[in-house]
């Protein structure tokens, strides 16, 4: 599909996100329109203690109303690198700096109305490094094991979709050794 030279109206800009209609034409020349979610991307952290238990927290998420089990995660900043905003992150959220840091890749959230795409990063050597965090966030840090984040993915205990990728990218990693 081609997008539609001012075929591109906003509805909403706030302070993360910002909804557009828009009007694309696709191969066989029929005009369709879609609202779209655009989203300045985000990083996920699949960190690893000295032990290699993995650091996840419990935070309350206002869209669903309840408190999920979440790899540390965040917003990137204008301006900031996935990899600087990984790091920030993981200090605002566990109050750990990691001195390894590698990309396992990454993947789009919603691609059928957003556009947001969350960096995955492993990060090791961990050091505590505490940074303050946003004001409304009560965070509660867990560690588990890969296996029992993998049972925990089978019992839907962690049902947020970029901690079940960034777990499963990491059990089939570890699987493949």
């Amino acid at each position: 599909m081609e997008p539609i030279i001012g075929g591109t109206e906003n509805l909403y800009s706030g302070k993360i996100l910002q909804l557009n209609s828009e009007k694309f034409r696709t191969g066989n020349g029929i005009e369709v329109q879609r609202e779209i979610v655009h989203h300045p991307g985000a990083v996920c952290m699949l960190a690893l203690s000295q032990h290699g238990t993995i650091f996840l927290v419990e935070q309350f998420r206002a869209p669903v109303k309840k408190i999920l089990l979440e790899l540390p995660a965040g917003t990137l900043e204008p301006g900031e690198s996935p990899k600087t905003t990984a790091v920030r992150e993981l200090q605002e959220e566990i109050g750990m700096k990691p001195h390894s840091i590698t990309s396992l890749g990454g993947f789009y959230v919603a691609p059928g109305y957003c556009d947001e795409f969350v960096h995955l990063f492993l990060c090791t050597k961990l050091e505590p490094s505490v940074l303050a965090g946003d004001i409304d966030e009560e965070i509660k840090i867990v560690e588990m094991t890969l296996p029992a984040a993998v049972d925990a993915i089978k019992n839907a205990t962690i049902i947020d979709a970029k901690t079940i990728s960034g777990i499963l990218i990491w059990a089939t990693m570890q699987a493949n050794k």
